[in-house]
């Protein structure tokens, strides 16, 4: 069966990251607000196996957490701030797994979602995001 769709699709990239910390529920829900059609995420496994919203292989950039993502369980990963470098409003917004996503946001979006295991070929993302 063929869809179409009225309109070109307008899709967020980590969300609707110039209004909220990218990847995150936030930015999520914002894009949808702003009239987007779905949004696009990252996906990466903690080091227990759950798969989690996040671009980049290290913590550093976006949480006050420092290393490998990857090395970390989810625990440890909750327990980061990823909203305080966008703004202090967004302070305590935490990396979400997958299934919060589809829980908060669950068929009012198109979710593109990308698997980011380049520098982990050989984990189970595959499977687990199956």
């Amino acid at each position: 069966m063929e869809t179409y769709f009225p309109h070109p699709l307008i899709l967020c990239h980590r969300g609707a990251k110039n209004y909220a910390p990218e990847n995150t529920l936030a930015a999520f829900k914002i894009a949808l607000e702003l009239g987007a059609d779905g949004f696009e995420l990252d996906t990466q496994l903690t080091s227990d196996g759950h798969v989690v919203v996040y671009h980049d292989t290290t913590l550093d950039r976006i949480t006050d957490g420092h290393g490998k993502l990857s090395k970390l369980p989810l625990a440890e990963l909750r327990e980061l701030d990823a909203g305080s470098f966008f703004s202090e409003k967004f302070r305590g917004e935490k990396i979400p797994t997958l299934d919060e996503v589809f829980e908060t946001i669950g068929k009012r979006a198109i979710i593109n979602i990308e698997l980011k295991n380049f520098s982990t070929p050989f984990d189970n993302l595959v499977e687990k995001l199956c």
